[in-house]
């Protein structure tokens, strides 16, 4: 017993209330509480980084209209394309994966879809002007073990000059 705390501080003949010691009650509710009215590391990090995207887009930093010379690289039977193939293959790099669709048709589908994907960040956080968009329809192929495979999935890269989408296995 603790005088003071669980017993009366005077003699046992004297009148004393006794108040029991029930510690920090607040710190008790917030440690239960702790984790329900929390969002997600992740979801948190989504809707910073969405945030950040689109103060670039307003503010003119990025552009998302495609830049074909970007895209040229990434798509099939094009001069640039055939080089990007022919300089992996030189170098033992497995063929990259191509779009099929035309530049239009996939302008006006990152026109529709940006923001709507999961944005790419850095492990520190940091937005990397990238975002996976399923398309819902197919765009192109991609090189999984040798093997081209059809895919709606697609990496987008913004940038200030533009945008170009890289084919993505599906998440």
């Amino acid at each position: 017993m603790t005088p003071g705390i669980n017993a009366p501080p005077m003699h046992s003949h004297w009148r004393s209330t006794t108040i029991p010691h029930i510690g920090n009650w607040r710190d008790d509710i917030i440690k239960k509480r702790k984790g329900e009215y929390k969002i997600d590391e992740e979801e948190t990090t989504q809707l910073l980084d969405k945030k950040e995207m689109t103060d670039a887009i307003d503010s003119g930093k990025i552009k998302v209209e495609l830049n074909p010379n970007k895209q040229n690289r990434h798509q099939l039977g094009h001069k640039l394309y055939e080089d990007y193939k022919k300089k992996n293959l030189q170098k033992g790099l497995p063929i990259p994966s191509y779009t099929e669709l035309d530049n239009n048709e996939l302008n006006s589908f990152i026109q529709q879809k940006t923001g709507s994907g999961r944005l790419i960040a850095s492990d520190t956080g940091e937005w990397r002007n990238k975002e996976v968009i399923d398309f819902g329809k197919d765009i192109g192929k991609v090189n999984i073990n040798g093997k081209f495979i059809t895919t709606k999935w697609g990496i987008v890269h913004y940038s200030k000059t533009g945008t170009h989408v890289i084919p993505k296995k599906e998440d």
